[in-house]
């Protein structure tokens, strides 16, 4: 599996952690569920780390995955967190 080969698993999740710093990751996985249902058990369990992305609630209620999955790629392939 890709994790027994080094990537660490990221996975989006509302109640996950807003402070993630990609550049300390070497490899990594992206995992992104739909806005209903999020991601499943079995992906949840298998993430290392849990991130969520900060934005102001206030102005947006939520991020479609298209939206999310660019904003997560940008931050990691540049090596750089929120």
């Amino acid at each position: 599996s890709l994790i027994s080969n080094g990537y660490t698993m990221c996975a989006a999740e509302v109640n996950g952690n807003s402070h993630v710093d990609f550049s300390k990751l070497s490899r990594h996985i992206i995992a992104l569920g739909n806005e209903g249902a999020g991601l499943s058990k079995e992906i949840l369990s298998l993430a290392q780390i849990r991130f969520r992305i900060p934005f102001n609630s206030s102005n947006v209620e939520s991020l479609n995955v298209a939206v999310s999955g660019a904003i997560a790629m940008f931050a990691g392939a540049n090596n750089t967190g929120w």
